[in-house]
């Protein structure tokens, strides 16, 4: 029961004709090395030969973010292998990174398992061997697309005049407006001088006169006219049905008022509908066809969106993550829940992708990992594959429980159209819903809801803490055939202790004990113990 290593050495020479010119790859010809070598912990030879050069192998293992649910990540520590992999010349000093894969067989080499992926970094080398600290492949994609629009809430020009400050130099009047050297801005709503500036030195200034660097035309403005910061800003994003949510403004488009529709689905005024302050203006409203629309009439307030956004369930949204060129992964949800949940949310704040899908699914109850190449989604109450193991299948077990939870509370906010004696406005309310158990002596767990419906918050929070109750078992077992994998299901019955314990959970922590003797797992998760 070999573990077998897989070492890739990228390209470590390029041959150069002369100081300038590179040689370039064809059909005849590569010109740049590399090198895949292949080791064990012991001589081993199947369909090729793997050489006993594997010294030391921390133990891999998944980690589960959160006890009810999230990214189940797989982690490693270092591997220490001997100075004769790298005995020939080109390949001396060992190289200080490379791509490591880490196989498990418990037979032939055509059942070998992938344990591992990910990249190695050199830590030291003496004559002992060359150690590396191994890390896990990075997802740097961000959840939300990103453009070019204004990045701050917009301020009006003054009921004033350009000046004429010389020098190419023009003075746009904007009270308290707070910008300085080398801001971007962009103005809209001028006859002379839309578009976007980078700041000048604002020394010929003030504190309500903005420098910028134009060719100078007389205008008198009207006090409508708009500046803002510009920059690169997040698109929002729609999931499932949401109200009153605040759109991002975008450059003009024909001297028109331009904004994402944060991927709404459907018809203009029938599936979705615009609002300024709370006031339907559908009917200054034009549908640009990319997600985006615009406006007739220059806004006076807000402007909102309600509809429904073309992901609207988990599913939907881990099949968009992994197939909208952010994460380089295939989708498998054969065991996610058979109606998939249904979310109600507005993503407006930029952050890692998997950070985002690892905190939704843990709030409905699903876990996700990631083995070759494949996203798997998981219900937490569905089982990936089963064992049964017996008393000489395992090693001692325990068995614990996680502190009470006495309250869950799901929050969430939502917008609506306010309409008062002070005028026309959108509220921001927020909302929580809270699950008492049966635990009042337990601690309080808040989490932010992805839905807006209060039975439907009350539902997700009843799993979370149905979960979060359940007992938990600690199970080491010998590898002998396949590897356990995240929420695989294992059982059995425990004669050690002064009574009889069958056991069964699921696994959400799994450690790879490689080289402690009898290659075991342990396994950890929650279940039934009785």
């Amino acid at each position: 029961m070999p573990v077998l290593v897989e070492l890739n050495i990228d390209a470590q020479s390029l041959w150069r004709d002369d100081s300038s010119q590179n040689w370039e790859n064809d059909s005849d010809h590569e010109w740049i090395d590399g090198q895949l070598l292949q080791i064990s912990d012991r001589d081993y030879s199947s369909d090729t030969f793997w050489g006993n050069y594997l010294m030391e192998l921390a133990s891999p293992q998944y980690r589960l973010a959160q006890n009810y649910g999230g990214y189940c990540e797989m982690s490693f520590g270092s591997i220490k292998v001997s100075q004769d992999v790298f005995d020939d010349s080109d390949i001396w000093p060992a190289p200080q990174t490379m791509s490591i894969t880490i196989y498990y067989t418990p037979d032939t080499e055509s059942n070998k398992e992938i344990m591992f992926e990910g990249v190695g970094y050199r830590s030291e080398f003496d004559r002992s061997g060359i150690s590396y600290d191994i890390y896990s492949p990075e997802f740097n994609a961000k959840l939300l697309s990103e453009t070019y629009g204004y990045a701050s809430t917009t301020q009006n020009i003054s009921n004033d005049a350009a000046a004429d400050l010389g020098g190419g130099l023009v003075g746009i009047p904007c009270p308290a407006h707070g910008y300085k050297d080398d801001d971007t801005i962009v103005i809209n709503g001028t006859t002379n001088y839309d578009g976007s500036y980078d700041l000048p030195s604002q020394a010929l200034g003030s504190g309500d006169v903005i420098v910028i660097t134009a060719t100078y035309a007389a205008e008198n403005f009207g006090g409508t006219e708009t500046i803002a910061y510009y920059g690169l800003v997040p698109l929002p994003m729609a999931m499932g049905t949401i109200k009153h949510c605040a759109v991002t403004r975008l450059m003009d488009v024909g001297g028109a008022p331009t904004y994402h529709a944060g991927y709404i689905t459907g018809t203009l005024g029938t599936d979705w509908h615009i609002y300024d302050d709370g006031v339907n203006v559908d009917a200054n409203v034009t549908d640009n066809g990319n997600n985006t629309f615009s406006l007739s009439v220059m806004a006076v307030g807000t402007i909102t969106i309600c509809g429904t956004g073309s992901v609207s369930t988990l599913d939907e949204l881990f099949d968009w993550a992994c197939g909208s060129s952010r994460l380089p992964l295939s989708f498998n949800n054969d065991n996610s829940r058979a109606v998939s949940p249904t979310i109600s949310y507005w993503a407006d704040s930029q952050m890692n992708i998997i950070d985002f899908l690892s905190d939704i699914a843990a709030y409905f109850t699903h876990m996700f990992y990631i083995r070759t190449s494949v996203l798997y989604l998981l219900d937490m109450a569905t089982d990936n594959g089963s064992r049964t193991v017996t008393e000489y299948d395992y090693f001692p077990a325990s068995y614990s429980d996680l502190a009470p939870l006495a309250r869950l509370i799901g929050r969430w906010k939502e917008n609506s159209a306010a309409n008062e004696t002070i005028g026309r406005f959108i509220r921001s309310s927020e909302y929580e819903e809270i699950l008492v158990t049966n635990y009042p002596y337990g601690d309080d767990f808040t989490i932010d809801a992805y839905q807006s419906v209060r039975a439907d918050v009350s539902a997700s929070l009843d799993l979370i803490g149905t979960i979060w109750h359940k007992q938990r078992a600690r199970i080491p077992i010998p590898i002998e055939s396949n590897l356990p994998v995240p929420g695989e299901a294992i059982s059995g019955t425990d004669i050690s202790l002064k009574r009889d314990v069958d056991f069964a959970i699921n696994a959400r922590h799994i450690q790879y004990e490689i080289f402690s003797g009898v290659p075991k797992a342990v396994i950890e998760g929650e279940g039934t113990i009785s």
